[in-house]
């Protein structure tokens, strides 16, 4: 069972379960790499901001990144969804948030439907979203070798999502 998934069956709130979802998919790397399909610097936990080669981090350092670029995450879903969400649902668009940045929550159809009272299609948007040619892909980076990875965490948020739905 993953992390996040004791957290969410142990009652935890939504900034709770998010921090374990980004952690579960992530994983926690110290020293700086080339993430190929952000095209970005990396370090510790998806942290890119201001990152270059060679940079280190330490566990504290590492802790304090995945604090500030969760709580911009979670800005981001509550700036933007307005519409009633339980934990479940504000974890998985502040995961969304997190690994793809706040388009995901705002300006998107994920976005208009949750704001319009479909918490379902825009928990549904995460995997069922379509691209310019009208495929189906979801929040996803077609055509690259980490699709299937992308497709997986967006399964995992868009369950978490619907799994809160009562």
């Amino acid at each position: 069972m993953k992390r996040w998934q004791k957290l969410a069956m142990s009652g935890a709130g939504a900034a709770a379960i998010a921090v374990g979802m980004s952690m579960d998919w992530e994983g926690t790397v110290h020293r700086a790499y080339y993430d190929r399909l952000g095209q970005v610097w990396t370090i510790c936990t998806g942290h890119t901001r201001g990152v270059k080669p060679g940079d280190t981090a330490t566990d504290a350092q590492c802790t304090a990144y995945l604090q500030q670029d969760q709580a911009e995450a979670r800005a981001a879903v509550d700036r933007c969804i307005h519409a009633t969400l339980t934990d479940g649902q504000r974890a998985a668009f502040t995961d969304a948030s997190f690994n793809l940045g706040p388009a995901v929550v705002c300006g998107s159809t994920l976005q208009r439907k949750a704001n319009a009272g479909d918490v379902i299609g825009a928990c549904l948007q995460l995997t069922d979203a379509m691209d310019r040619r009208g495929n189906v892909v979801g929040w996803t980076s077609p055509g690259s070798s980490a699709e299937q990875g992308l497709r997986n965490r967006r399964t995992d948020e868009r369950n978490l999502c619907l799994g809160y739905l009562k």
